[in-house]
């Protein structure tokens, strides 16, 4: 029996699967929608997913060991290529790597990679990393809801696990809430990335169109989407909801094909020749028939219990939410060996070793006692003998100890100053790097055109905490890097949309809109775009106003 528990944005569930190699069944479900985040403070939201955990938790039986998946936005990945080296030093190298890829301290993350394909003379290995504090709050959640977390795989990586087997790859598109991942699988590479374009987006936009709350636009998106209400395409509501979606299916397009073109055919494949599309942003209207529009391959909607056997206690409650909102629960089930990927705290695993071994070590100490129980008098009569000569050894090498405590001094304190100027070049880099940034990011204007930039303002940190960019010192004298959080640059302007100068702002101009955040995310200083806001209500005008979230120590 395998259970897997899923923590997502804006639901829980957990189910258990009895798995043989001639197939699998789930014998129990359970699943509980959580309250939109924008909607609740921090307190509220971890009250109602800690209470949600409760509930789902009642299905599994106790001691019971289970799989945590967790929202994929927490985790950030990259596929990287490695010269291939013999086994004793591939550890090293990926850890290396791992440093670099990162952009945070190894010791603030939990991370993991898993080997792909490996040809004569490189490795394909796929590195999955997240904040240590955000997966520990979810899984001590977990615990606290008396569940025993086994392993931690990200929303995802878990869709691997899917049974879809094309002999021309097949790029799986999951939408979720807040995330949509694009994950392609073929025999020559493994790629995965994540877009902060998700589910919630059409929330939003419908949300603004209509002056709405986010829980009034989310009630009215699920539904149309789901049928339970029918609206006409000449009413406000109706215009609104189609508008948002056929926004979100628009950009959606082309971030596929950016992720094609950036990622793909840079590791030296073909395109895949089948789209699957699953999660439940899968169900929104229109969606499929856009993206057969534009795609010169299959565009299917991928089905997570296409192979999986349902018990009939539990098939009314996988009815009411829909098979397409358990592509990461069932893939994380049925994944087995080819999902490697584990986030686990480091302290679950030792402690589970500890117990698994206890038994053992009683049966050896008492084994140990009793083989040094007769020969114990001899032995301590010659520790005597050989505590009296190390005496006498130790009053001769003093004088060559405290020579060498000197020397050891000197270095730390050599290895401290060449760290500090490190440091210092760093501070030196950080500022020129802002050229480099304002240098891509009018790149990226000029390659759209008839971009008009009216605001740049550099929006200070929430939490109002004060950031040296001094070099401190930890408890040992040994230098450490400041922590710099990421800095967000809040830009506004205008669109001139030269082809429709007296009407409304045209479809084009979206794209327009979408290629230049395209463009700002291809900076490396720049982590993601968020706050995205547009209006169109002047005549052949498009304003925006967005936040880029820049990375400050991309130059590192």
């Amino acid at each position: 029996m395998h259970a897997v528990v899923e923590v997502g944005v804006s639901h829980v569930a957990a189910a258990r699967f009895a798995l043989s190699a001639e197939g699998g069944k789930m014998v129990a479900f359970a699943f509980r929608e959580l309250p939109l985040v924008e909607e609740l403070s921090a307190v509220t939201a971890q009250t109602e997913q800690a209470a949600a955990l409760r509930e789902v938790a009642n299905i599994l039986t106790r001691r019971e060991s289970a799989t945590l998946v967790i929202p994929g936005h927490l985790a950030l990945t990259k596929t990287i290529k490695l010269p291939v080296v013999a086994s004793a030093q591939r550890e090293k190298l990926i850890t290396f790597e791992a440093k670099q890829s990162i952009p945070f301290p190894l010791d603030e993350v939990f991370w993991d990679y898993q080997l792909g394909t490996e040809t004569e003379s490189e490795l394909e290995v796929l590195l999955v990393a997240a904040k240590s504090g955000g997966v520990r709050e979810i899984v001590e959640q977990a615990q606290a809801a008396g569940i025993v977390v086994d392993r931690v795989v990200p929303a995802g990586i878990a869709m691997e696990g899917l049974p879809l087997n094309a002999n021309d790859g097949a790029l799986r598109v999951g939408i979720g809430a807040r995330s949509t991942h694009l994950l392609f699988c073929s025999d020559q590479t493994r790629q995965l990335r994540t877009l902060s374009l998700a589910g919630q987006t059409v929330t939003r936009g419908i949300a603004d169109k209509l002056d709405q709350t986010l829980i009034e636009a989310e009630r009215l998106k699920l539904g149309v989407f789901s049928g339970e209400v029918e609206l006409p395409a000449d009413t406000p509501a109706g215009e609104a909801v189609k508008v948002a979606a056929d926004s979100f299916a628009a950009r959606l397009q082309l971030e596929i094909n950016r992720s094609l073109v950036t990622r793909l055919r840079q590791a030296g494949v073909k395109a895949p020749g089948t789209l699957a599309l699953t999660g439940g942003g899968a169900r929104m209207s229109g969606l499929i028939e856009h993206l057969t529009a534009k795609w010169d391959g299959n565009v299917v909607e991928l089905d997570p219990l296409a192979e999986i056997e349902v018990a009939v206690e539990a098939k009314p409650e996988v009815a009411r939410t829909g098979p397409n909102r358990l592509a990461d629960l069932v893939g994380a089930a049925i994944g087995g060996d080819r999902i490697t990927i584990n986030l686990a705290p480091p302290e679950l695993g030792a402690a589970r070793e500890a117990k698994r071994r206890r038994p053992r070590w009683l049966i050896a100490a008492g084994l140990l006692v009793g083989a040094l129980l007769l020969p114990g008098v001899h032995f301590k009569r010659l520790a005597d003998s050989r505590q009296s000569a190390a005496i006498v050894l130790g009053r001769r090498i003093a004088p060559v100890q405290a020579l060498q405590e000197q020397n050891q001094h000197n270095v730390t304190e050599l290895t401290r100053l060449q760290a500090e100027v490190e440091q210092l070049n760093d501070l030196v880099k950080a500022r020129d790097a802002w050229t480099t940034l304002l240098a891509d990011m009018q790149t990226s204007m000029v390659t759209v055109g008839n971009v008009w930039l009216e605001g740049l303002q550099v929006v200070p940190p929430s939490n109002r905490s004060h950031v040296s960019a001094e070099p401190g010192y930890d408890a040992d004298g040994r230098p450490v890097k400041p922590v710099v959080p990421p800095l967000r640059l809040r830009l506004s302007g205008r669109f001139l949309d030269r082809e429709n100068p007296l009407s409304r702002v045209s479809q084009s101009s979206y794209e327009r809109v979408t290629a230049l955040l395209a463009g700002f995310v291809e900076s490396p200083r720049v982590m993601e775009v968020e706050g995205e806001r547009f209006d169109a209500s002047e005549p052949g005008i498009l304003r925006f106003d967005f936040t880029l979230v820049i990375n400050p120590t991309a130059h590192l």
